[in-house]
């Protein structure tokens, strides 16, 4: 984890993980009341129907 943006109620986590052998950036959704500290470990699974993905050179959203 590289940043920890806390916004009240909510708090986003930036960084990257590994995902097929390479690594993609990565921004998580927190509870604000519980934000992590920056350079720690974090174990995510994703929520089906929870998941943003974007393109990384028009910044398009790529799933619904």
């Amino acid at each position: 984890m590289n940043v920890v943006e806390e916004l009240g109620a909510d708090g986003y986590v930036y960084g990257t993980a590994e995902v097929s052998g390479e690594v993609k950036d990565l921004v998580v959704r927190v509870n604000g009341r519980q934000v992590p500290e920056k350079g720690a470990t974090l174990h995510v699974v994703p929520r089906p129907g929870e998941t943003h993905v974007f393109s990384t050179s028009t910044g398009e959203r790529l799933s619904d």
